[in-house]
């Protein structure tokens, strides 16, 4: 819970009111009071998926994270990070200190495929497959087919919604 606080503090010094430009802006600004809404990251624990509309403006947003948390003493594990750009031509990203950013056309994020749908439905389905195997016994067994039903619903229907493993 402390690192979540901590992570957050980190992005709102980062972002610091840059929003609207550093960020992707998912609605326009409708006047002068009604602010656009933008998004400039995505974060889950300790994973954060920075998002930007271009290369410099997603540049600029992973130097300044990478400030903000050396200051407090973290720091960006450069061989974890990954970048994928969509509708342009790759370009070679680059962190603070001058190591190479590994661009990739796709990713898992939180258990799912970022890119591919497809991919996504594809490994969703054999964990599902793999989590059915895995209670075959019970399959088999002379359990109540209602509780096998619901073992069924909370081992493999979950896997296959939810990309959660069992």
């Amino acid at each position: 819970y402390l690192f979540a606080i901590v992570i957050d503090y980190c992005m709102r010094k980062a972002i610091d009111g840059d929003e609207e430009r550093l960020g992707l802006t998912l609605e326009r600004r409708k006047s002068r009071r009604v602010a656009p809404k933008s998004i400039t990251d995505v974060d889950f624990a300790d994973d954060i998926a920075l998002v930007s509309k271009d290369i410099h403006e997603a540049t600029e947003l992973l130097h300044r994270v990478e400030s903000v948390a050396a200051n407090i003493g973290l720091h960006i594990n450069v061989g974890k990070t990954k970048a994928m750009t969509i509708n342009t031509a790759a370009v070679d990203l680059k962190s603070r200190a001058g190591e190479s950013i590994e661009i990739v056309d796709d990713f898992v994020y939180l258990g799912s495929w970022i890119e591919s749908t497809d991919k996504d439905i594809r490994v969703r389905k054999g964990k599902a497959w793999g989590a059915l195997h895995k209670l075959k016994d019970i399959w088999k067994s002379k359990l109540a087919r209602s509780l096998k039903i619901r073992l069924f619903i909370a081992a493999c229907e979950s896997v296959f919604l939810y990309g959660a493993a069992v």
